[in-house]
């Protein structure tokens, strides 16, 4: 069922009551929303600047990795979340986007776990048990899987709320759209992250080298991802390339940098 503007208002008051005063109080507490250690070297002044809007390239049948390779609770293939889906046992994944949605979740997490209030719309295949699995802070995260047909009015009702507001954009979103939000986003000092293209974003995210790790000819259980990630955009220092080499997940489900993990090999089938 697609969720109207009240039902999102509703579900502010109803996340705690007076939601959407506690995040607009809070916006001048920091003007940068935290993230993992691994992930800082992307974001200028290693964070989520507040006010910003920031693309991820996402690709369409991208599927994150709970803790251990399990595939979260409930959650089918080709959604965002669960097991990964079409990547070569062991090798690497070339395809664009492929570890975006594993991004994503990561943002969330570490962001809800310092306090701040999160909304990721247009997901309909998370569910709550996948979003605690991957470490979100489920008292300070709400799903709205079908915005409804005016998409653009429903986000923009949501980042007047909310510290964090994820969403997938419409394919035939207007560019005016866009930028209208991207202007309500820096209005209310609220963090937008698009999942996939978005017109004026500051800093653009790009998986753009993945590889499993735990898996071997048959046999073996998915441990760790290795992933490369490119960041470019306005917000980059002088419009400079920024990329970072990442386990994400590592064995224990959470980012780290490459040379502060260690996945053991796999052994030889007996």
């Amino acid at each position: 069922m697609s969720a109207t503007v009240a039902d999102l208002r509703a579900l502010l008051e109803r996340a705690q009551p007076g939601a959407v005063r506690v995040a607009t109080e809070t916006q001048a507490t920091s003007g940068v929303l935290p993230v993992a250690a691994a992930l800082r070297p992307l974001f200028p002044g290693g964070g989520l600047r507040r006010g910003t809007a920031v693309e991820i390239g996402v690709r369409e049948d991208a599927v994150p990795v709970g803790p251990r390779g399990r595939r979260p609770s409930g959650s089918p293939s080709g959604s965002l979340s669960g097991s990964p889906s079409g990547s070569p046992s062991g090798g690497y994944d070339e395809r664009p986007g492929a570890g975006g949605c594993s991004l994503v979740l990561a943002l969330l997490a570490e962001a809800s776990a310092a306090g701040s209030w999160c909304v990721l719309v247009g997901a309909p295949g998370l569910g709550l048990a996948a979003a605690a699995e991957v470490g979100i802070d489920l008292s300070r995260f709400a799903l709205v899987p079908a915005p409804g047909q005016n998409w653009a009015r429903a986000v923009g009702a949501l980042l007047d709320g909310f510290d964090l507001v994820v969403a997938r954009p419409p394919a035939d979103l207007a560019p005016a759209e866009a930028r209208a939000l991207t202007a309500r986003a820096r209005h209310h000092g609220t963090v937008l992250v698009s999942l996939g293209p978005w017109p004026g974003a500051q800093v653009r995210l790009t998986p753009v080298h993945s590889r499993w790790e735990g898996l071997g000819n048959g046999h073996g259980r998915l441990s760790a991802r290795r992933l490369r990630v490119s960041a470019t955009g306005r917000g980059t220092a002088g419009g400079r390339t920024r990329s970072a080499e990442l386990w994400l997940p590592a064995a224990d489900g959470t980012p780290a940098a490459l040379e502060a993990a260690f996945v053991p090999p796999v052994e030889a089938a007996g």
